[in-house]
C-alpha cells in the first residue's frame, strides 16, 4: 500500500512542460495491477476455509451434544424404570439421584415427581407408581462460540408407569372328553402357573380378578349365581286337567339343573353395533333357559335295564358334580383348588364358555356381584365389579383355550322340558306291596312269579298312572304294575277308571318326571304289552325326547360368525372385539389358545382372538404351558409411557 501511494504521488506531480518519466512508469504499473488476476482465488479460498471450519465445527459440537443427550436419555430411562418398579422398596427419588450420580451426572439437577397409588386410604399396599424425571443438559461448545454460541442446552425427560391396573380376567378352559389324561394334567399345571403370575396377593387383591369358566358342551353355573339370575319362575296353567290332583301351575325351569342354554337368536345378529351390549351381557333381568335335568342314557345304573330311577348325576347332560364357574377371585388358593378339581368329559361348545366369559366382564353383571359381596359370598375387595368399559383404567381380558372344534349340544325337546305330563303318581298305590312308612325308593315288591322280594330300586316303582285321553272314563288311566319283571320291555299294565283313582294321586310335571326316570324309561311308561292299550305315538315321542339342539356349525356361528352364511352375521367373539365409536381399541382383549387342535378349530380360535399375535397355537403340552406364560406376561408387562 505504501508503494502504491508513492507511485500515485509521483504521478500527480509531473515536471511542467513535459511528461514525467516516473509518472509514465507508475501509471503503467497501476494499469498492470488493475488487470492482474493472479492471487484472487486465495482470498476466496480463505473465505471458504473459514466457512467450512465453522460448519464442520458446528457439526462436531452438535454431534457431541447429541451423544451426550442420548446417553443421558438412556440413563434417565433406566433410572425411572428402576424407581417405578413396584418390587423395589427404596425411596424412588433417592434411587434416581443415586443412579444419576454414579453415571457422572449432577444429582441436584434432576427434577423428580413421584406419584404413588395405594390400595386404600389407610393402606400401605402400593398398587401403582408413576415417576417423571427431567434433567437440564448443558455443554460448552468448541467451535460454535465463533458464532457467539458458547453453550448448548436442552431438557431431557422420562416417565415410567407400573401399575396394578384394574385387570379383570375370564379364564375359559376346555374340559371336554378329549382333554382326559396328560392333556388335562398339562392344562392344570399351565392354568395354575397363569394364576400365580397374574395375581400378586400383596398388591393385586381386589385389583386383579380371575373368573374360572370350565366348559364342555355346557357350563355348570353355581347356585349363588343361578339364585340371582332370571332362571326360575312359576307358570300358571289356564285350563288344568279335570281330575283330582291336577297341576294348576308348574316351575319354568328345573332347579336342580345347573346349566343354561343359549339359543341362536340370542347370539347372532345382523347389526353388531346396535346389539353388541346385548350379546356380551347377562343382567339380573335377562331371561335365561336352564337345560333339562335328565338322564339321557337308555339305561341307568343298577339292574332292571332301563327301568329304574336314574343315578343323581350319572349320564346327566349337565352333571352338577363337575367344576362350576368360580367368579371374580382375587386370591390364588380357591382358583388352584378349582383347577385341581377339573375333570374331562362330554362334547365341546366353545360358544357357551365364551358367552359366560363376556358376561362376567360386563358391567351389567355388577348388581349380582354386589349382592354376593353383601351376603359374604364374595370378598368385599370385588365390590362394584365388573368395572366400566374404560381401557385406560380397566383392562378386561379373556383367555380362551380349546383342544378341538365345536361339536354337539343336546337338550330335551321344548315340549318335554316343563309343563304338565300325562303321568300321575300315588304314594298310597306305591305302598300296596311294601312295608308301611318306607320311602318309595327303597320299598320291596313280590315279583309276578311269587319268587320272594326284590329290591325296588332295581325295577320300576308302582304307583304311576298314565292318562289315556282317548280312553273312556272307566279305563282312562293305565297303571304300570310290577313293570319290568318279565323282560326288558314287559308290562302288565292295569286300567283304572277316574272314580277308582287313589285319593292322593297327583299329576307330575315333566321336570319331576325326568328327574325320577331316564329318558327311555319315561317312554316305556306308555307301553302296555299285556292288554294292548298302550300309546305307541307317545312312547315313540318320549323315546326321542332328547334332541340335538346345536351342532358344530351353529356353535361356530354363535362364536364368531364363522363359517359365515352372510357378511352380516356376528357372534360372541365379534361382540367382545367390537370397538365402540370414539374408541381406538376394543373393550375386551381376547387371547386364544388352540391346543393340539385340528385345522378347523385352529382357524376358529385364530378368528376369535383380538389380533393375530393374540392367538397361540400349542402343538404339545410344553407349548401349552408357554402360551399361558406368554399371555400372563403380556398382561403384567411394565410399560414405558414417554
Amino acid at each position: 500500500m505504501w508503494y502504491l501511494s508513492s507511485v500515485l504521488s509521483a504521478a500527480e506531480k509531473p515536471h511542467p512542460g513535459r511528461k514525467s518519466r516516473t509518472w509514465t512508469s507508475s501509471f503503467a504499473l497501476l494499469t498492470r495491477f488493475r488487470r492482474k488476476e493472479d492471487g484472487s482465488i486465495i482470498m476466496f479460498s480463505l473465505f471458504l476455509f473459514i466457512m467450512m471450519v465453522m460448519v464442520g465445527g458446528m457439526a462436531v459440537d452438535l454431534m457431541r451434544f447429541e451423544t451426550k443427550r442420548v446417553k443421558l436419555q438412556g440413563t434417565l430411562d433406566s433410572a425411572t424404570l428402576a424407581a417405578t418398579n413396584l418390587q423395589q422398596s427404596l425411596d424412588a427419588e433417592l434411587l434416581i439421584r443415586d443412579f444419576m450420580q454414579k453415571r457422572g451426572y449432577n444429582p441436584d439437577l434432576v427434577n423428580i415427581d413421584v406419584d404413588p397409588t395405594y390400595l386404600g386410604e389407610n393402606s400401605d399396599v402400593l398398587v401403582s407408581r408413576r415417576v417423571d424425571a427431567t434433567y437440564q443438559l448443558s455443554m460448552d461448545t468448541f467451535f460454535m462460540h465463533m458464532l457467539d454460541i458458547n453453550t448448548l442446552s436442552t431438557t431431557t425427560g422420562s416417565a415410567a408407569f407400573q401399575g396394578v391396573q384394574n385387570v379383570e380376567i375370564s379364564l375359559v378352559v376346555d374340559i371336554s372328553g378329549s382333554m382326559a389324561g396328560s392333556r388335562m394334567t398339562a392344562l392344570k399345571d399351565a392354568a395354575k402357573s397363569f394364576v400365580r403370575t397374574v395375581i400378586d396377593e400383596d398388591r393385586t387383591e381386589g385389583i386383579t380378578t380371575v373368573s374360572l369358566i370350565p366348559y364342555n358342551d355346557n357350563v355348570v353355573v353355581p347356585d349363588m349365581l343361578l339364585d340371582r339370575l332370571n332362571t326360575s319362575g312359576i307358570v300358571t296353567i289356564a285350563n288344568p286337567a279335570p281330575y283330582p290332583g291336577a297341576l294348576v301351575d308348574y316351575p319354568r325351569t328345573a332347579s336342580n339343573s345347573k346349566c343354561v342354554r343359549f339359543f341362536n337368536d340370542q347370539l347372532i345378529t345382523s347389526n353388531l353395533s346396535a346389539n353388541y351390549t346385548e350379546l356380551r351381557a347377562i343382567s339380573p333381568t335377562t331371561v335365561l333357559d336352564r337345560m333339562a335335568y335328565y338322564d339321557w342314557d337308555a339305561k341307568s345304573s343298577g339292574g332292571g335295564g332301563a327301568f329304574n330311577r336314574p343315578a343323581d348325576t350319572w349320564n346327566r347332560r349337565c352333571d352338577p358334580q363337575r367344576t362350576a364357574i368360580l367368579p371374580l377371585q382375587s386370591t390364588i388358593a380357591p382358583l388352584e383348588a378349582a383347577i385341581d378339581g377339573l375333570q374331562a368329559d362330554g362334547w365341546t361348545a366353545i360358544d357357551n364358555g365364551m358367552k359366560w366369559a363376556t358376561a362376567l366382564l360386563d358391567p351389567e353383571f355388577r348388581p349380582i356381584v354386589n349382592d354376593l359381596v353383601d351376603n359374604d359370598l364374595l370378598s368385599s375387595r370385588v365390590a362394584d365389579l365388573p368395572g366400566d368399559y374404560d381401557p385406560a383404567n380397566t383392562m378386561k381380558v379373556i383367555v380362551l383355550m380349546t383342544d378341538g372344534a365345536n361339536t354337539n349340544q343336546y337338550d330335551l325337546a321344548d315340549e318335554f322340558k316343563n309343563g304338565p305330563s300325562r303321568v300321575w303318581f300315588s304314594e298310597i298305590a306305591s305302598r300296596e306291596w311294601g312295608p308301611e312308612g318306607q320311602d318309595w325308593r327303597t320299598q320291596f315288591i313280590v315279583d309276578s312269579n311269587q319268587n320272594g322280594i326284590r329290591d325296588r330300586s332295581k325295577v320300576w316303582e308302582d304307583g304311576y298312572f298314565v292318562e289315556m285321553p282317548n280312553r273312556p272314563p272307566a279305563s282312562r288311566f293305565m297303571r304300570q304294575h310290577r313293570f319290568g319283571t318279565s323282560g326288558s320291555n314287559a308290562s302288565d299294565a292295569v286300567h283304572y277308571g277316574i272314580s277308582d283313582l287313589p285319593s292322593d294321586i297327583r299329576q307330575l310335571d315333566y321336570i319331576e318326571l325326568y328327574d325320577r326316570f331316564s329318558e327311555r324309561a319315561v317312554a316305556e311308561l306308555f307301553r302296555d304289552n299285556k292288554s294292548g292299550f298302550g300309546d305307541a305315538a307317545a312312547l315313540n315321542a318320549h323315546w326321542n325326547a332328547e334332541r340335538l339342539v346345536h351342532d358344530g356349525n351353529s356353535a361356530d356361528r354363535r362364536l364368531s360368525g364363522s363359517p359365515r352364511t352372510s357378511t352380516t352375521q356376528f357372534g360372541i367373539c365379534d361382540a367382545a372385539k367390537y370397538i365402540r365409536p370414539g374408541e381406538d381399541q376394543p373393550d375386551i382383549l381376547v387371547f386364544s389358545i388352540a391346543f393340539q387342535a385340528g385345522t378347523h378349530a385352529t382357524n376358529v380360535m385364530r378368528d376369535c382372538a383380538t389380533a393375530p399375535d393374540y392367538f397361540y397355537p400349542a402343538e404339545n403340552e410344553d407349548k401349552l404351558r408357554e402360551a399361558f406364560a406368554a399371555i400372563a406376561g403380556a398382561i403384567t408387562m411394565l410399560r414405558l409411557t414417554q
